[in-house]
């Protein structure tokens, strides 16, 4: 299988149901490589990385990007929206989470293991990376219409997974009224 290279076991892959149910697995070293804290770190404070590439934000509320962004001045016109690393550490540490999406358009080797993927499984492959702060849950339950593949990288978290509703009328975003988890 082209996804094979993601699990540690990559006979674990015979067993995806894609799109039916969830499968849990550990994930390789080459794709845990991929992310780490000090790469968001360095993203944070080196990439030039702008609002809406990284949002902060407390469960379902968005902390507002004038409160961990800043203007920037290029050739004397000034540029808004730049991710202040500082900011966001204040935020996260009062219980925030960090979002960054289509890392792989900013991170060389993010995109390779995209094109790779994608190639193989004539699919569009996108990342995001949460950096959630200990305790607190990063996301409001919601479900999504793609298959994701989640790679915990560090720390640990409490993981509720929902079957899909009967039938193909659903629809991504969060979910109003949850049912109990199928899966913890």
């Amino acid at each position: 299988h082209p996804w094979a290279a993601l699990f540690a076991e990559p006979e674990q892959a015979d067993q995806l149901k894609w799109g039916r149910e969830p499968l849990v697995f550990a994930a390789s070293d080459a794709i845990r490589s991929l992310l780490d804290r000090d790469r968001v770190e360095y993203w944070l404070r080196q990439a030039n990385l702008r609002y809406p590439q990284a949002t902060v934000s407390y469960g379902a509320q968005d902390a507002g990007p004038t409160l961990y962004t800043q203007t920037r001045s290029s050739i004397a016109s000034p540029l808004t929206g730049f991710i202040d690393a500082d900011s966001v550490a204040a935020h996260i540490d009062n219980g925030a989470t960090l979002v960054l999406y289509y890392t792989e358009q900013w991170d060389a080797a993010l995109a390779r293991f995209c094109a790779e993927l994608g190639e193989r499984l004539a699919a569009t492959v996108r990342t995001f990376a949460y950096l959630t702060a200990p305790g607190r849950d990063g996301s409001v339950p919601h479900r999504d219409h793609p298959d994701v593949f989640v790679v915990q990288v560090a720390g640990s978290k409490h993981w509720r997974l929902h079957d899909l509703p009967e039938g193909d009328r659903w629809t991504s975003g969060p979910i109003d009224d949850p049912r109990p988890p199928t899966r913890e």
